[in-house]
């Protein structure tokens, strides 16, 4: 059987600004990851998991990408 986890969108007030200031929280003790496709900074965390900031999406708004094992939140947006 496989199992597959919803996406998980959170949409937070705030704007570019905002979303620097949690992804920096988020990230860190975080290792830079370079070398990527990904359109943004993406950072692995200590427990494996990774962390991105785009600061502006396809939607528009700052996002933060979210993978990490267990935690149901994908993605958070900023939206002023």
């Amino acid at each position: 059987m496989i199992l597959l986890t919803p996406l998980i969108l959170r949409i937070v007030q705030g704007g570019a600004d905002d979303a620097a200031q949690l992804f920096g929280n988020l990230s860190k003790g975080s290792e830079l990851i370079k070398g990527t496709t990904y359109p943004g900074t993406l950072v692995r965390l200590r427990n494996g998991g990774t962390v991105g900031f785009r600061p502006v999406s396809k939607s528009g708004p700052p996002t933060i990408d979210v993978n990490v094992q267990g935690l149901g939140i994908r993605e958070i947006k900023f939206i002023p």
